[in-house]
C-alpha cells in the first residue's frame, strides 16, 4: 500500500473518531443518518410510558402531519437549526402542549436535544442523562408545582347533555373546539395572556383564559362554562362566576 492511501486511511478514521455523532448506537438505525452539511441538530423525543397508555402524537412545523410517538421507539431525526414547534396530543386531543423542541435562544450551543414524554410531566435533556422537568401534567393534584415550567389550563362543559353544543376558539386560531359535556379540554401553555371566545347555541362570552394580571402567579387555570354563565377556579374546587352570556355577538 502506497503512503499517500495509508495517510487516507488515517485522515478518515481521524475525523470518525472525533466525530461527535459517530457512535455505535446511531450507526445501528438504518434510517438515521447524519448529514454533515444541512443537518447538524439531533431531535430526540421519546414516550417513556407503558405500552397501554394513552396514544401520544405531534402535529410540528417540522414534520408532515401527524407524528405517533409509540413506547421504546423513540423519534430521532437530524435537522437544522430552525425554530421548530410542535403541538403534543395525548388520546383523542383531550390534552395538549404546545411545546418549542428547538429554540435557539434557550437551547444555545446544544447540537443535541431529548424530550422525555412521562406520566408526571414532560421532561428536557442535552444529553439523555441529566432531565429537567418542563411541562407538568394537569391531570396531577392540584397543589402548584414548584419545578412546572408551564401553565395548566382547563375549559370543561358543566351542562346537561340535552343542551345545545359548548364549543370555542383559542387564542383567535380558527378551529372549533368543541365541550363535551363531562370532558375537559386540558393545555399546557406558557404565561403569556390567552383570548377565548366561546359560543354555546345563539350565545357567545369572550374573556382571557389566563390573564397575568388577575391569575398572578397560580399555574392551574379552570373554567367551567354553564347554563347562568362562565366560571374560574384555581384549585378546581371553589369556583367564582366571572362572565355571562351575550345574544349581541362577540
Amino acid at each position: 500500500m502506497s503512503n499517500s492511501m495509508h495517510v487516507s486511511a488515517l485522515v478518515v478514521l481521524a475525523v470518525l473518531w472525533l466525530n461527535p455523532f459517530v457512535n455505535s448506537e446511531i450507526l445501528s438505525e438504518p434510517d438515521f443518518k447524519y448529514d454533515p452539511i444541512r443537518k447538524t441538530l439531533l431531535i430526540w423525543m421519546e414516550k417513556d410510558m407503558a405500552e397501554d397508555a394513552d396514544r401520544l402524537s405531534f402535529t410540528s412545523n417540522f414534520e408532515r402531519g401527524e407524528v405517533e410517538l409509540v413506547a421504546g421507539e423513540p423519534y430521532k431525526k437530524y435537522k437544522n437549526y430552525e425554530p421548530k414547534k410542535a403541538s403534543l396530543r395525548k388520546g383523542n386531543g383531550e390534552f395538549c402542549v404546545d411545546l418549542d423542541v428547538y429554540d435557539p435562544k434557550v437551547e444555545g450551543d446544544h447540537k443535541r436535544i431529548f424530550w422525555s414524554m412521562r406520566r408526571d410531566a414532560i421532561y428536557h435533556s442535552w444529553d439523555n442523562e441529566n432531565w429537567e422537568k418542563r411541562f407538568a401534567s394537569p391531570t396531577m393534584s392540584n397543589v402548584n408545582d414548584t419545578d412546572m415550567k408551564s401553565l395548566s389550563f382547563s375549559i370543561k362543559n358543566g351542562m346537561s347533555p340535552n343542551q345545545p353544543e359548548v364549543f370555542f376558539f383559542y387564542n383567535y386560531d380558527k378551529t372549533r373546539i368543541y365541550l363535551q359535556p363531562g370532558t375537559p379540554f386540558t393545555k399546557a401553555t406558557n404565561f403569556d395572556r390567552t383570548v377565548i371566545i366561546m359560543y354555546w347555541d345563539v350565545l357567545c362570552s369572550i374573556f382571557y383564559g389566563y390573564d397575568p394580571t388577575t391569575d398572578g402567579n397560580h399555574q392551574r387555570i379552570y373554567w367551567l362554562a354553564k347554563e347562568d354563565g362562565v366560571f374560574h377556579s384555581w384549585n378546581n374546587k371553589n369556583w367564582q362566576k366571572r362572565k355571562t352570556w351575550r345574544n349581541d355577538g362577540c
